[in-house]
């Protein structure tokens, strides 16, 4: 599946319309505090007039064996640590 993925991909990349796929203006790059690395992630898209609602990601990926495998109590908890 990595491998026919990695294709897929390159092919996007290659084309005219990878251009628009992975159009720089479309990505951001975000902390992570779980693993220690910034990700590049896909920008939010909606939007709100007047700023009513502030679009966004508050806790970011986590890496296998990070943190334990439960939702918390509060969900902008960035490391979740085991009970």
């Amino acid at each position: 599946m990595v491998i026919t993925l990695l294709l897929m991909i390159k092919k996007l990349t290659e084309s005219p319309l990878g251009a628009r796929i992975f159009n720089p203006d479309f990505f951001e790059l975000r902390q992570n505090k779980a693993i220690g690395v910034p990700i590049r992630t896909v920008k939010p898209i909606l939007g709100f007039p007047e700023g009513t609602v502030e679009l966004g990601y508050n806790v970011g990926s986590r890496g296998n064996g990070v943190d334990d495998a439960r939702w918390p109590d509060d969900l902008l908890t960035e490391i979740i640590t085991k009970l």
